[in-house]
């Protein structure tokens, strides 16, 4: 989806337009900002964030110097929607090349920025791990551009989480073996990430005491095929956390938690009490970078007694 938005220092105008309706810049100063919201890629769920949408934003034009020739925040209530797109404006001092900076659904105006060194510094926080009703945080930067022909810049926003998709595969599984899903956890899920540059926590202080979770309906598709044996899919949310290839719980890893109600013969969890598996989030069983603007997926393949599974760590203590 793309988001075209006109931007006005001497007041803000609003105007709705289709993509065909849309006005070009008069020559006199005045340049199209195209917000270009970054592909869901798959589609999500009612209870999962607005991976594309905008609902506010704050849009900052530096000179070439570096120093801020305007600012502007368009709050939810500003921003009208006709075919998916937006149009405000703004006029700039024609002093190209410009660099553009966007924060979007960071929930608020921000303040205090006099050159692009301060935004960069910027860091947006949550004040918890599943905020994100107004869309997912997203921030994009533009830097040293010339309007085109017709005027126009875009600029590419990143969201500044990554998210998880886990599935489970049950078709190795002895007869009378049950495994059904009872949570999905993004443990060490980082309470704030900078806006502009790559983050990590770097203690658990710095994360939430309980991450982003799903379970009740949320968790559901874990225990319903999509085909004879494998599940569908559940997507789990954080903001980026970056810790290389030394995967550490202590170090403030983000990690994934999957509870279970395990029942078998010979072994079974009581009411509260779960079989549990956990491994880290990122490119390979020993990388814990959660990228921002990632998607990772995982398959929980169970053994034939349901009790280990190929990269995941598997906890039965409570069997």
């Amino acid at each position: 989806m793309k988001h075209r938005v006109l931007l006005s220092a001497a007041g803000l105008c609003i105007a709705v337009h289709s993509c065909t309706e849309l006005p070009l810049p008069d020559g006199n100063g005045t340049v199209e900002i195209i917000l270009r919201s970054p592909s869901a890629g798959t589609d999500t769920k009612s209870e999962d964030p607005s991976t594309d949408g905008i609902t506010d934003a704050n849009v900052f034009v530096f000179n070439r110097e570096e120093e801020l020739e305007s600012s502007t925040y368009l709050s939810p209530g500003q921003f009208r929607y006709k075919d998916g797109e937006a149009a405000l404006l703004i006029r700039t001092f024609r002093t190209y090349p410009l660099t553009i900076a966007v924060c979007a659904n960071f929930g608020g105006r921000i303040t205090g920025i006099t050159t692009l060194d301060d935004l960069k510094n910027k860091k947006m926080y949550l004040a918890y791990p599943d905020e994100y009703r107004g869309g997912i945080p997203m921030s994009g930067l533009l830097e040293n551009a010339t309007p085109d022909t017709l005027g126009r810049l875009t600029v590419r926003l990143v969201r500044l989480m990554g998210r998880a998709g886990v599935r489970i595969d049950r078709s190795a599984l002895d007869a009378g073996i049950s495994v059904n899903a009872s949570s999905l956890t993004a443990v060490n899920s980082p309470r704030s990430a900078s806006a502009f540059s790559p983050s990590s926590i770097l203690n658990i202080p710095e994360a939430f005491t309980t991450g982003f979770m799903k379970s009740g309906a949320g968790i559901m598709p874990l225990n319903t095929d999509e085909r004879p044996g494998l599940s569908h899919e559940v997507w789990i949310y954080a903001l980026e956390n970056l810790h290389g290839d030394s995967p550490s719980v202590r170090s403030g890893c983000t990690y994934l938690e999957l509870k279970l109600d395990y029942f078998s013969s010979g072994k079974v969890s009581a009411p509260g009490k779960y079989l549990i598996f956990r491994r880290f989030i990122g490119n390979g069983e020993d990388n814990c970078d959660l990228r921002r603007g990632y998607s990772y997926h995982y398959v929980l393949k169970l053994s034939p007694d349901g009790l280990t599974a190929e990269g995941w760590e598997a906890d039965t203590s409570q069997l």
